[in-house]
């Protein structure tokens, strides 16, 4: 039985810090404005530096819940516009109950995590039995990842269109480049950064925690404590 809730705790753990990851680096305006800058995204777009960090600074603040709609006016090409016509701010809908959906699944997780850990923790041998609880999860996270990672290496674009047909329900995802500003603002190498940075962090997070378990259990873990019930 420790044993089988110790893994769920890891899975909880490993959970939780992907979603939050996601959280520090999905909403985090300034990781856009750099990858802005860098692409020199605003001049290809013809519209100013100070509208495209307005617009994401928009979307960010829609998803955070700390405004109510995504209307925003710009000016392209020298001709002021709305930035998002409807079929992007029905998208933009769906994107945020899905986020709010994570974020529940983030904050369950990350509530498992504590009542599990104490849980097993205050047991004969807890600590232990969380260590390679966890160690266990990793591994078989680490599975996951490596295919994903694979995935995401050689065909991004093909990962990207899987993920989306995987979490919509309807086709407002499809938007048209030139056409719809939400894709312009938001190319694939944004996107594309965003998973790997994500990724980095929650490998760097897990790998500490790794080291940390792996050394409980090479120098205090007593022999034969997981025969124990």
């Amino acid at each position: 039985m420790k044993k089988t809730i110790s893994f769920l705790f890891g899975w909880c753990v490993i959970v939780a810090v992907l979603l939050w990851s996601v959280r520090l680096w999905a909403l985090q305006p300034s990781f856009y404005y750099h990858i802005y800058d860098q692409m020199d995204l605003a001049d290809s777009l013809d519209v100013s530096d100070k509208d495209l960090d307005r617009c994401i600074t928009v979307l960010l603040d829609y998803l955070n819940d700390d405004r109510q709609d995504i209307k925003v006016n710009i000016t392209k090409a020298g001709t002021k516009r709305v930035a998002f016509d409807w079929r992007e701010t029905t998208h933009m809908k769906d994107v945020k109950r899905f986020y709010q959906k994570a974020m529940l699944v983030r904050n369950v997780t990350s509530f498992g995590a504590i009542v599990l850990g104490i849980y097993i923790y205050r047991k004969k041998n807890g600590r232990f039995f969380l260590a390679k609880g966890y160690l266990r999860a990793c591994f078989s996270f680490l599975i996951v990842i490596v295919i994903l990672g694979l995935w995401i290496l050689t065909d991004f674009t093909d990962f990207w269109i899987h993920f989306h047909q995987v979490f919509f329900t309807n086709d407002y995802w499809l938007l048209t480049p030139g056409v719809d500003f939400m894709i312009d603002m938001l190319p694939e190498p944004v996107f594309h950064q965003l998973v790997i940075t994500i990724v980095i962090t929650v490998l760097v997070i897990l790998g500490c925690a790794c080291l940390w378990s792996g050394r409980i259990l090479l120098k205090k873990a007593p022999i034969g404590f997981e025969e124990e019930t």
